[in-house]
C-alpha cells in the first residue's frame, strides 16, 4: 500500500486526516498560517506500522476519552481535527511511544506552527500530522474514516469499535 505517489522527500500543501493526503500546489502559507511541514510520503507506511504496534492490543474506549485533553487544531464547535501524536499519547500514556515519535520525525523531517490556531486557543504541542478522534455521536465520520486504508494499516479501526 502506497500513501504518496513520489515516494520521496516533497514538501506539499497537505491535510493528512487519518491517510487521506491532498498534494496540492508547493507550499505556499500566509503569515498566518498556523503551521508547516513537510512530509516524506516514502515514510508513511513505516508510520501506519509504528502506529500500529503502538496501539495494538491496548484498550480505547470511545465512550469515555475525553478529546478536549488532546491539542486540537481546528476552530469547529464539535472539534475534528486534533494532533496525531498528543491523541496516541493521550489515549494510551502506558503505551512505548519511542518507535513511533522515532518514526514520525523521519515521516515529518520539518514542522513549524504559530503560537496560536487562527488567535483562538494556543498550539501547545505540534507533531505536524493531525487525525479526526472517534466521536460516539458521529456515525457517519466514524464510518467514513474506518473505510480508509490508514485505518487498517495503522490499526485505528481498534479506535470505532
Amino acid at each position: 500500500m502506497r500513501f504518496g505517489a513520489s515516494g520521496g522527500v516533497t514538501p506539499l500543501n497537505v491535510s493528512c486526516e487519518l491517510g487521506r493526503l491532498y498534494p496540492a500546489r508547493p507550499l505556499v502559507f500566509p503569515a498566518t498560517a498556523p503551521s508547516r511541514r513537510t512530509i516524506a510520503v516514502k515514510e508513511l507506511e513505516k508510520l501506519a506500522a509504528a502506529t500500529k504496534q503502538m496501539i495494538e492490543n491496548r484498550t480505547y474506549n470511545i465512550e469515555s476519552f475525553d478529546r478536549s485533553l488532546v491539542q486540537r487544531l481546528d476552530v469547529y464547535s464539535e472539534q475534528y481535527v486534533f494532533d496525531f501524536l498528543d491523541f496516541l499519547l493521550k489515549a494510551f500514556p502506558g503505551a512505548n511511544s519511542d518507535p513511533l515519535k522515532e518514526q514520525l520525525e523521519k515521516t515529518i523531517p520539518y514542522k513549524a506552527h504559530t503560537p496560536s490556531f487562527i488567535e483562538e486557543y494556543d498550539i501547545r504541542t505540534f507533531c505536524g500530522l493531525s487525525c479526526y478522534i472517534p466521536h460516539p455521536q458521529r456515525n457517519d465520520l466514524n464510518t467514513y474514516y474506518l473505510q480508509l486504508d490508514w485505518s487498517n494499516a495503522s490499526g485505528f479501526y481498534q479506535f470505532f469499535k
